[in-house]
C-alpha cells in the first residue's frame, strides 16, 4: 500500500472548502446587487410618481391662485374702481405667495404684475 500524503488530501480539502465559500460568497453577492437593483427601480419609480403628484398639485395650486387673483383684479378695477386698505393688503399677500410659488417652479406670468401694480394704484376706499 503506498504512503498516504496527509498534506496533499489536507491541502485539496483546504482548497475545496475555499472554492465553495468563494462561490457561495459570490452567489450571495449576486442576489444582493440584483435586489438591491430592483429596489432601487421601484424606489426611482415611486420617486418619480410622487414627484409628478406634486407637480400636478403645484400647478393647481398657481391656477387657482392666478384665478383668484384675475377675479379680484377685475371686480376692483372693473366694478368698484377702488379698494381699501385692508382689501389691497390682502390681495397682495395673496400676489407674492403666487409669485413665490412661480419662482420656485419657473412659471413665467408677467400679466398678473400688471394687473396687480393697477390694483394697487387704485383709489382707496372706506370698508
Amino acid at each position: 500500500m503506498p504512503p498516504i500524503h496527509w498534506d496533499t488530501i489536507i491541502t485539496g480539502l483546504v482548497s475545496a472548502a475555499l472554492f465553495w465559500g468563494i462561490r457561495r460568497l459570490t452567489t450571495m453577492l449576486k442576489a444582493y446587487i440584483d435586489h438591491s437593483a430592483e429596489w432601487r427601480e421601484k424606489t426611482d419609480t415611486r420617486l418619480e410618481k410622487l414627484e409628478e403628484k406634486v407637480e400636478t398639485t403645484v400647478s393647481g395650486q398657481c391656477t387657482q391662485l392666478r384665478g383668484d387673483i384675475i377675479h379680484k383684479s377685475h371686480r376692483y378695477l372693473d366694478d368698484l374702481g377702488m379698494a381699501s386698505t385692508e382689501e389691497k393688503g390682502a390681495f397682495y399677500a395673496e400676489y407674492e405667495e403666487y409669485q413665490k410659488l412661480c419662482d420656485e417652479n419657473d412659471i413665467v406670468n408677467h400679466f398678473i404684475d400688471t394687473l396687480v401694480e393697477r390694483v394697487m394704484a387704485l383709489p382707496e376706499r372706506e370698508i
